[in-house]
């Protein structure tokens, strides 16, 4: 069976920490984000110039993350980035990223932390998807990227 604990963010919104975590909804502020693109410039630079959809700016990455957070103040608070935190004992994660999105290399890095802590993750990545691909669940990549997804769970509530 699944289970998923909430806990109070300082932003006084409740964060999920739950048996799977998309991909892109983690926009992880320094140090993920800036140790994930200093150490691929050749992706980043590769994803600008091949990308058929807008992408986040530095600056752009940095608005979503306060956005989400609540305020800039708790940035580096794991309860609102679970990344800034120890890495140990989280639950098995499925991440989700997209081919044409920015956070995918923060995601990433984050998916290799938690294995390199002991964590349990399945890193698939959406070829082809854009930021927000599953904001449009029946659009291109909707249908195919949770069908990934249910796979995932399903296998996890039974034991796998």
């Amino acid at each position: 069976m699944l289970r998923a604990r909430t806990r109070s963010r300082p932003s006084g919104k409740l964060a999920t920490i739950a048996a799977s975590t998309a991909g892109e909804a983690i926009a992880p502020p320094a140090p993920w984000t800036a140790r994930a693109a200093s150490s691929a410039a050749d992706e980043v630079a590769r994803l600008r110039k091949k990308s058929p959809y807008p992408l986040f700016r530095p600056e752009d990455t940095r608005e979503l993350a306060v956005n989400y957070a609540g305020r800039a103040s708790v940035l580096a608070d794991p309860y609102a980035f679970p990344a800034n935190g120890p890495l140990g004992g989280q639950p098995p994660m499925f991440i989700l990223t997209a081919e044409f999105d920015m956070t995918r290399l923060s995601g990433q890095a984050y998916a290799a932390a938690v294995t390199e802590a002991g964590g349990a993750v399945t890193l698939v990545m959406e070829p082809g998807a854009p930021h927000g691909a599953l904001a449009r669940p029946s659009g291109e990549f909707g249908p195919r990227s949770l069908e990934r997804i249910a796979r995932w769970l399903l296998r996890k509530d039974q034991g796998g």
